[in-house]
């Protein structure tokens, strides 16, 4: 891995801790700054009493949950491959995913993407950009609604990768210009895989109608289906790929109407 990619790697994740720090920090500072108002608990939160009826829709216990969430993300696969450079290559990446989060009681629909670079102590580059949907179920709430601080659920869901490939090692001919370090690209490959795992997540609680979960998650894939943008990776697939993620999920309670 160049000395550049590795730089826009640590660079990436450097900018997505102070982004979490700050909106931490924020967080804290307004719900200090705030009087108090008559609450009821509902999903692990104290729903704000602010969110007022009309004359049509009459406000029920039925909480929505709409937000965005920011994580640091680290896949890691093993590649299959007739090249001898990249078979039984352990990948490990790292990164960030944004994306929204639709919630109630019971569980939560996430929809994400992620941008990662590869470790530095690779012999070769991989870019890996990640797009998905996932539905959790809270594993305590099957049976009762009941608040628990700490909240773990099931994952499951669909997602693809796309992988792009650096180096120099497909045309063993060619002489290699020693001047620079940066590395070729040599081609992309496209994996769809479905995703199971487990999560556990923190629930704070919010004022005036806003909620904030950290959370951490582990999910293992099982891939479906991959083709290869260039001819020589046709015979390269991803085995045995694990997911590791650790961040924060934002926004506002809606009510829901009977």
């Amino acid at each position: 891995m160049t000395a550049k990619r590795r730089l826009e790697g640590d660079s990436l994740t450097r900018w997505l801790i102070a982004i979490l720090c700050l909106f931490l920090s924020f967080k804290s500072c307004v719900v200090k700054g705030q009087a108090p108002t008559t609450t009821i608990k509902e999903y692990g939160y104290t729903a704000e009493s602010y969110l007022q009826t009309d004359s049509v829709s009459k406000r029920t216990n039925k909480p929505v949950y709409l937000g965005y969430e920011l994580a640091l993300g680290r896949p890691i696969y093993t590649l299959k491959s007739n090249l001898t450079e990249l078979n039984h290559l352990r990948v490990s990446n790292l990164g960030v995913i944004v994306g929204g989060v639709v919630a109630n009681t019971f569980g939560k629909l996430k929809v994400n993407a992620g941008l990662y670079y590869s470790d530095a102590s690779l012999p070769y580059s991989f870019d890996l950009f990640t797009g998905g949907l996932s539905a959790h179920a809270y594993l305590l709430r099957i049976s009762s609604p009941k608040h628990h601080t700490v909240e773990p659920y099931f994952i499951g869901g669909i997602s693809q990768q796309h992988i792009k490939f650096y180096g120099n090692y497909l045309d063993k001919n060619a002489t290699r210009n020693f001047s620079t370090s940066e590395e070729q690209f040599l081609g992309k490959g496209i994996t769809t895989q479905f995703n199971v795992g487990l999560g556990a997540e923190y629930q704070l609680e919010n004022d005036h109608g806003d909620f904030i979960h950290l959370f951490a998650e582990v999910a293992c894939g099982v891939p479906v289906a991959m083709h290869c943008t260039r001819e020589v990776f046709d015979h390269t697939r991803i085995i045995n790929p694990v997911s590791i993620s650790i961040g924060i999920s934002f926004g506002k309670i809606k009510e829901r109407s009977k």
